[in-house]
């Protein structure tokens, strides 16, 4: 499945890369909310992996535009944050964020998490 991530931190979007990379998923790149709702809206992915804390757009404005955008509005965003508490939680599924996991989390989670909100579908 086509994956975008959208994470500041470059050592935290390898690991994502990787992770998914060797599950057999293609995977793009942001650097931060506004480039991912930019990369989305321009070619629309199975799924977004989002960090919340973001320069120029957080994960939580991005995901609300991309629910409010025709071509994205479907793509189920998963949010990753270090935020656990529960306002935070609940304004990213507010947002329209399919899940919100809090870091730090096992790649199995994640990917568990991807296939879920993925409809089960394979991979690849």
């Amino acid at each position: 499945m086509d994956v975008l991530i959208a994470d500041d931190h470059e050592d935290v979007r390898t690991l994502l890369a990787t992770v998914l990379e060797l599950d057999g998923h293609e995977v793009t790149i942001a650097c931060d909310g506004e480039m991912a709702v930019e990369t989305a809206l321009a070619s629309p992915p199975d799924v977004i992996v989002m960090d919340v804390m973001m320069p120029k757009l957080d994960g939580v404005s991005a995901t609300r535009q991309l629910r409010q955008a025709t071509r994205t509005a479907g793509v189920p965003v998963i949010l990753l944050s270090g935020k656990a508490d529960a306002h935070a939680v609940s304004a990213g599924l507010a947002a329209g964020a399919a899940r919100y996991i809090t870091k730090p989390f096992e790649p199995a989670d994640l990917l568990a998490e991807l296939t879920a909100v993925a409809g089960g579908g394979s991979t690849g």
